[in-house]
């Protein structure tokens, strides 16, 4: 019986399979960091923080660090608990559980997942309140990481305010945390991948 591209996918993390790999986390950060490049030079000639490159930019980021922790579990010692946790559902938040994230970071990290999750499962429609963003990402907004109009009684649709320079940039720096948090996981290999962190010291 034929498997199923998910199956094979779940296959390669849970077993020990022969052929090749490569750092494609840092593949997937030099594009981020491309991609963040033209977001800045796309904010410089608008107002209002506007940048479409966050679109593209933010789901980027969860595909680095899924690679970057998928990388450091099958360095030696190879940590099979977590790759083998990694094809279950919400593969992220797994992440975040298994190496104890820190209360704030890990609060921090969640809501820029459902940020992801609303750039790649879009629910575009009205959100019901009165400037177009909903109550459970109100954190985000209150920061001021938005493209905004500054109202309360109209703004942007929700996918625009999310085309936004600063919140993309705030991105980058939650997820730089996890990484660093996941590089200190395990002394045997913090040394081997401290130079990791490189990829996500661009702003």
């Amino acid at each position: 019986m034929n498997k199923t591209p998910r199956q094979e996918r779940n296959e390669r993390l849970a077993g020990r399979l022969s052929g090749s790999m490569a750092s494609s986390s840092a593949d997937f950060m030099h594009l981020v960091q491309r991609l963040h490049a033209q977001s800045a030079a796309y904010n410089a000639k608008h107002d209002h923080n506007f940048s479409p490159f966050a679109w593209a930019g933010i789901p980027i980021l969860f595909s680095a660090v899924r690679c970057f922790a998928i990388e450091h579990a099958s360095y030696w010692p190879r940590n099979d608990e977590i790759l083998s946790k990694l094809v279950e559902g919400s593969d992220f938040k797994t992440i975040l559980d298994f190496y104890n994230v820190p209360a704030q970071l890990k609060n921090d990290a969640e809501l820029i997942w459902e940020i992801r999750n609303e750039i790649i499962h879009p629910g575009h429609l009205p959100t019901g309140t009165g400037d177009n963003w909903p109550n459970s990402l109100r954190t985000i907004k209150d920061q001021g990481l938005l493209h905004s109009a500054g109202s309360d009684r109209g703004d942007y649709d929700i996918l625009h305010q999310m085309a936004s320079h600063k919140l993309f940039t705030h991105c980058v720096h939650v997820i730089r945390g996890v990484v660093v948090v996941i590089i200190e996981s395990d002394p045997q290999k913090s040394d081997h991948f401290h130079d990791f962190v490189g990829w996500y010291m661009f702003c």
